[in-house]
């Protein structure tokens, strides 16, 4: 039954299509046991339709089989994050770095939790972690340049955005994404969300739904983009 939730997966974020998303997901679930993993592909199959209290609730049934693994504690504060939960974010991330500190997804989730509480030098030193520990990882880049310039260092700005290059690599249209919308240059925002759909970057749609892009979905950019992935216009 995995196999049928991997393939609603790719349905999902590769295809954009949803119908077919949630037929997979569904026969995945009524005709067998699925993996805890398969779970979590479907957790973010709720939280892309915009349904992230279904989201939250999967992601504490799945923790709740399985509470010792870090992967699955960040995949619920990463629901978390969708709904606004901040603090019980970062609570769950805080719980990782007691076993781990060099787990960069809590770092990363742990700098988004700490802005939306409004503390901008904790979110920046998470993200400065977050960078040292996965260098690669162009998004989290996207995240320290903004973070550095609400922190008016516009040195470190400069220097995170030089990496994500002219945005042709993949997963840079993400990092210039976050910039923008951490921001609140919501049209800019908008200009890169829709080049990482068009990367097919996994996860895109989840990127949108989250409680950060909020002012996004209120704009007049975002039936738009919902129309490139797909989305049904009532979710």
């Amino acid at each position: 039954m995995d196999a049928l939730a991997l393939l609603g997966y790719i349905a999902a974020n590769y295809d954009y299509d949803w119908k077919e998303a949630g037929r997979l997901f569904g026969l995945a679930r009524e005709h067998g046991h699925i993996s805890p993993i398969a779970r979590s592909r479907y957790a973010r199959y709720l939280g892309a339709l915009g349904r992230a209290a279904e989201d939250v609730e999967e992601c504490e049934r799945i923790l709740a089989d399985d509470p010792l693994s870090s992967y699955f504690r960040m995949t619920l504060a990463y629901a978390m994050l969708e709904v606004g939960r901040y603090e019980n974010a970062a609570q769950e991330c805080r719980r990782v770095l007691e076993l781990d500190e060099n787990y960069y997804m809590s770092w990363s989730h742990l700098s988004e939790a700490a802005w939306g509480q409004g503390k901008l030098e904790q979110a920046l030193s998470a993200a400065e972690r977050a960078v040292s520990l996965a260098p690669w990882n162009l998004a989290n880049q996207g995240m320290l340049a903004a973070f550095c310039a609400l922190n008016e260092d516009e040195g470190g700005a400069a220097e995170a955005l030089r990496k994500l290059g002219d945005g042709t690599a993949y997963l840079a249209p993400v990092g210039f994404y976050l910039y923008f919308l951490i921001r609140g240059e919501i049209d800019q925002a908008a200009d890169w969300a829709a080049k990482g759909i068009g990367q097919r970057m996994p996860l895109m749609v989840n990127f949108l739904r989250a409680a950060i892009a909020a002012p996004l979905r209120r704009s007049p950019r975002w039936p738009a983009l919902a129309k490139m992935m797909n989305l049904p216009q009532a979710v």
